[in-house]
């Protein structure tokens, strides 16, 4: 099979998928930031909240709930406002783990736009149904604004027709468990990886020349189908990004440029894992709801795993509170066993939703976005310290439809629209 269809196997199916358990958590109650002295206490008040063996992850919706979700209901009423002032508010939540980012979206709507959350409605597709009923308990003061559908995202997708009116699609944190293929660029080949199983149940992959039409699309429109092109997307994905904004580019990294017009040549091919279940869900979302607005909020980067390949994703189990890494090791994945989750690196996203029809994107540092629209003094701590700007410097937001636009991304800007 291909490889997507092994991490998908592996992440959502009903019965033995990673995300058929109780995997996604949640708080209690608020983290009380402002209580806090400053970064020791933020990581200890974390550690605290994963310590149940009921949380096998927490998203930054669910750490910093309220604050994330009423920055996004910020960002979403003023590009509503200016793109389709006189249409209904008509929000499309794609996963939506247990509801903390909704929630927080229609209380921020309902108290302070209640004219625009009258005129509002919010739709979640969860393929999860442990997570879906957990989706219905939590919105039910919303109904009948709110529906949840037990689907895939990409099964909702692309197997209705269009939606009409003006939509704001989410997904938070859902790019990186979506399915990637690998492709191996050779000079002048391209091979796609499989999975099969050996005669002792054991899996492995295998190459063979690349026939699957999806993965060469992608391929093309993300230009790794040339050995320049991945190896130019391997230099982008390596540097780790910096509280500043600006990337750190670890010195085995600089060596290798330096010396690859001496040794380029010895070197047969470079694998790279491709988005093409993300390729997909931009495609089937044009056809779904065809006049729709983006917001993306992802991992922009995460450690380069050991086995070499670009955009590896890192595979983590966890049992009692104690997480294992299997050193991206996607067959350690088997059984849903393991999370399995991928870096998005943005500007490739960029041209996967300009190729799909948006004309208008952006993608900025978490900390970019909610310095503009969240209110920071809700998770400043007493010495300055501000986990939702100073942590999760690794993840970016990608919106569509914004009215300005960035065009030096080291220098923070002033305003986001």
């Amino acid at each position: 099979m291909l490889l997507r269809r092994f991490v998908r196997d592996a992440l959502t199916s009903p019965t033995a998928g990673y995300f058929s358990r109780d995997v996604v958590g949640s708080l209690d109650a608020p983290l009380a930031f402002r209580s806090m002295l400053g970064e020791a206490d933020y990581r200890a008040a974390l550690a605290a909240s994963y310590s149940s063996a009921h949380r096998a992850w927490l998203t930054p919706s669910e750490i910093f709930h309220p604050t994330y979700a009423r920055a996004l209901a910020r960002s979403l009423a003023a590009r509503h406002a200016r793109l389709y002032p006189s249409e209904p508010l008509q929000l499309l939540e794609l996963g939506g783990g247990r509801a903390t980012a909704a929630h927080g979206i229609l209380s921020w709507l309902r108290d302070e736009a209640p004219a625009l959350f009258d005129r509002s409605s919010y739709t979640l597709v969860e393929a999860s149904a442990r997570l879906a009923e957990a989706q219905r308990a939590r919105l039910l003061a919303f109904a009948p604004r709110v529906e949840v559908v037990h689907a895939g995202a990409l099964e909702w997708c692309e197997g209705r027709g269009g939606r009409e009116g003006a939509w704001h699609v989410l997904a938070l944190e859902l790019l990186d468990n979506l399915p990637h293929d690998k492709l191996r660029v050779r000079r002048g080949a391209l091979e796609e990886a499989r999975a099969e199983q050996d005669a002792g149940g054991a899996w492995r992959e295998r190459f063979v020349p690349l026939r699957d039409e999806t993965l060469a699309e992608a391929s093309r429109v993300l230009r790794v189908d040339s050995f320049d092109g991945a190896e130019a997307l391997e230099e982008a994905m390596v540097a780790r990004p910096t509280l500043g904004g600006g990337r750190s580019v670890p010195l085995s990294a600089r060596l290798r440029k330096l010396l690859r017009p001496i040794l380029g040549r010895s070197r047969e091919y470079v694998d790279v894992y491709v988005p093409t279940d993300a390729w997909r869900l931009l495609k089937g979302l044009a056809h779904a709801v065809p006049e729709h607005q983006l917001t993306i909020a992802d991992f922009s980067w995460l450690p380069p795993q050991p086995g070499g390949a670009v955009a590896s994703p890192v595979v983590q189990s966890q049992h009692g509170g104690v997480s294992r890494d299997h050193k991206g090791d996607i067959f350690a994945a088997a059984g849903g066993e393991c999370d399995v989750f991928f870096p998005t690196h943005f500007d490739s996203l960029e041209r996967m939703c300009r190729a799909v029809g948006h004309k208008q994107v952006q993608s900025v540092t978490t900390t970019t976005f909610m310095a503009e629209f969240a209110d920071l003094s809700e998770t400043e701590t007493r010495c300055g310290y501000n986990p939702l700007l100073e942590d999760f410097v690794n993840t970016s937001i990608l919106v569509t439809g914004g009215e300005q636009m960035y065009e030096d991304r080291r220098r923070p800007p002033d305003l986001f629209y």
